[in-house]
């Protein structure tokens, strides 16, 4: 199956979505009994990623913050050794902000067979573009708090694809990974 056709579409309706099943009860659950009332109550806008005009995927998005201890923005700036080409004057006030503004990846869910073809690595890869190509509001990063649970994990999948833990503070633990923007834009990771 070729993935290079991947068709994203933004949905209002997720009506289109009423036999979509990516094998994750608690995804399912969410996008078949609460997804509607997240887009309508304006969390979240809604994406179905379609292959040979079959859903293959699904995914939200919202603005975000992205808060960073001085720690974690080394990360930020420097990524395998690749340091992001930006004037000095712009890395000197990046390196002094702990608040920064982000695109969120609220749920991502590949219908189950459609897994391992590609096709979540490639709507990040659409994800960074469009976030990179809007301009309605600043944008830096993309974030996301994988899905975690006893028989299934993405934390693995957003490691591969270039995203870095948070750090945690004190007894607090906080499950968001990051991306910057401007190193995927550059090169990838």
């Amino acid at each position: 199956m070729e993935i290079n056709r991947l068709v994203i579409s933004r949905v209002d309706d997720v009506s289109c979505l009423s036999d979509f099943h990516c094998g994750i009860a608690s995804m399912d659950d969410y996008i078949h009994n609460y997804l509607q009332a997240s887009i309508d109550g304006l969390y979240c806008n809604a994406y179905i990623a379609s292959v040979n005009n079959k859903i293959a995927a699904f995914f939200a998005l919202n603005f975000a913050s992205l808060d960073l201890d001085p720690q974690n923005i080394q990360n930020a700036v420097y990524t395998n050794d690749q340091t992001i080409d930006l004037p000095e004057e712009y890395i000197d006030m990046f390196s002094q902000k702990s608040s920064f503004p982000a695109v969120e990846i609220s749920y991502l869910a590949v219908r189950d067979d459609f897994r391992g073809l590609g096709i979540g690595t490639t709507i990040l890869d659409v994800v960074k573009e469009k976030a990179l190509e809007q301009d309605f509001a600043g944008c830096q990063f993309v974030t996301v708090v994988p899905l975690d649970e006893p028989y299934y994990s993405a934390t693995g999948f957003y490691e591969k694809s270039g995203f870095f833990h948070k750090q945690t503070y004190g007894t607090r633990i906080d499950k968001t990974m990051y991306a910057p923007l401007r190193i995927w834009a550059e090169k990838p990771l």
